[in-house]
């Protein structure tokens, strides 16, 4: 997938493909995104607790806190505008009760 939505091969699109395309639509800057289910990025996620920056080199990529999208259901248009609101200029964003 590249920033427009162009597949290639033969497998099915993920499910949060809307998420990912929305963010390549808002955020130009963005070349690739990384999308785990960590254990831990999970648990904060859940409890909605934003991560401040633990390291400097943590606050010079990421920019600030990881802060954590309000619920929506995973997969649709609505988990995607959450993200991209809460995401603005940072790169990185949790998204609540998502993933394990």
């Amino acid at each position: 997938m590249n920033k427009e939505p162009v597949f290639y091969g033969r497998r099915k699109p993920s499910s949060e493909t809307n998420l990912h395309i929305a963010i390549y639509r808002e955020r130009l800057d963005v070349q690739g995104i990384v999308h785990t289910h960590s254990l831990y990025a999970s648990g904060l996620a859940v409890i909605r607790k934003s991560l401040p920056p633990i390291l400097e080199e943590m606050a010079q990529v990421i920019g600030g806190d990881v802060r954590v999208a309000p619920y929506a259901p995973a997969g649709t248009l609505e988990l995607a505008e959450v993200a991209v609101k809460t995401l603005g200029t940072s790169a990185a964003v949790f998204l609540a009760n998502h993933g394990y």
